[in-house]
């Protein structure tokens, strides 16, 4: 993976593409939430995984950042969403999710107007454990740039 220098205002390249790279390998590890046995490094709150996702967050979830830096550094999103998953209107959340969503190509994001409901804005959705647990960026569908972010956490 080589990180696209020309839209890192602040963001030090080498860190990000080694915090990328360890949150792609520790991804594919089969823990406790995609039905193997617990594993502290992907499972655990404050394990690898989790710190990993932390960090990759405070780098990439500023206002402004551009979701194909966000999706060049963190891979192709586990969910790409005009609503945040799990989360229903009548919680206060953002309403029930409309899947399937476009796909993402590249590191492009999905194409201008890609959601039927015609919303101006769209979530990337990084799993840490599952749906149960996850990292969301809030994209602005129009500059394709990140509004917001946040952790989505079951807390149960």
């Amino acid at each position: 993976m080589s990180i696209n220098s020309s839209h890192m205002s602040g963001i030090n390249a080498q860190e990000l593409q080694a915090l990328g790279q360890e949150y792609s390998s520790l991804r594919t590890v089969v823990g406790h939430w995609k039905g193997g046995e617990f594993n502290t490094d992907v499972d655990a709150f404050k394990g690898k995984k989790h710190e990993t996702m932390n960090k990759l967050h405070t780098m990439l979830g500023k206002p402004g950042t551009p979701a194909s830096l966000v999706i060049q550094a963190m891979g192709k999103p586990d969910e790409v969403s005009p609503t945040l998953p799990g989360i229903h209107a009548a919680s206060g959340g953002a309403g029930a999710p409309l899947m399937p969503g476009p796909v993402v190509h590249g590191a492009e994001g999905p194409a201008p107007g890609a959601f039927a409901s015609g919303g101006s804005t769209y979530f990337l959705v990084y799993e840490w454990r599952a749906k149960h647990d996850y990292l969301w960026f809030e994209v602005d569908s129009t500059t394709e740039k990140v509004i917001k972010s946040d952790w989505y956490m079951a807390l149960e």
